[in-house]
């Protein structure tokens, strides 16, 4: 049986822009799994991202509660936020955010050695995870010299080097042609069922999200599927 790894219990948040309080999350619940993938889907001003950045830990939820490993993130001060940031969450975005200075390797290696591992041990790793990843003739490429797909392959290596549990995937595919995004796809089902990763997908993609283990469709701040 599937153990939910996230799990989302009445989430509410909310913002101003100018004087108008916008009502982002009106109260979101479910759960992600280990070994799936958890689609999310809806329409511009949903509520996804601001979702996403509440379970990145980079802010506070208005109410409600964010449990991830049986552990509620309000119980947590900033700095064991950060450090279970760090070590339990990988991020990969539609922008792939890549050093183009860097190597391929060197650009999955920094998080690795920001954390403190040494740089020689955290390159030999980022080159397993790039050869698992189909890369192996890349490593030594600078990312401004990988194609769309290969730079995003290398972003999801990076958010793999500090072995998460948890990966949060915001738009990955939405700069890809048709055929790199199922290649990206594929990789991020793949990895969810080797790794026993939880993996929370936001798409526009309704094609790629329908293949998910679950799927979640938002608007106006609720979850209406």
């Amino acid at each position: 049986m599937n153990v939910p790894l996230l799990q989302v219990r009445n989430l509410t948040h909310s913002f101003l822009e100018g004087e108008e309080k916008v009502h982002a999350l009106r109260g979101v619940s479910f759960n992600a799994n280990q070994g799936e993938i958890t689609s999310i889907i809806g329409p511009s001003g949903c509520g996804k991202s601001t979702l996403m950045y509440l379970l990145g830990l980079l802010d506070q939820p208005d109410s409600g509660e964010i449990i991830i490993n049986n552990n509620s993130i309000s119980k947590l001060n900033e700095i064991q936020k950060t450090q279970l940031r760090n070590e339990k969450i990988g991020f990969i975005f539609q922008f792939h955010f890549l050093i183009k200075e860097l190597s391929a390797r060197e650009n999955v290696a920094l998080p690795a050695i920001k954390k403190g591992e040494d740089s020689e041990d955290a390159l030999e790793r980022a080159d397993q995870i790039l050869n698992q990843l189909g890369l192996s003739e890349k490593l030594d490429r600078f990312a401004n010299k990988l194609s769309g797909g290969e730079q995003q392959r290398v972003a999801i290596a990076r958010a793999l080097i500090n072995s998460p549990s948890l990966i949060l995937a915001d738009e990955p595919t939405g700069n890809l042609d048709t055929a790199n995004s199922e290649i990206v796809f594929d990789l991020l089902q793949r990895l969810s069922r080797e790794q026993n990763l939880a993996v929370l997908l936001v798409t526009h993609n309704n094609q790629l999200a329908r293949r998910c283990d679950r799927f979640i469709s938002m608007n106006d701040g609720l979850i209406v599927d």
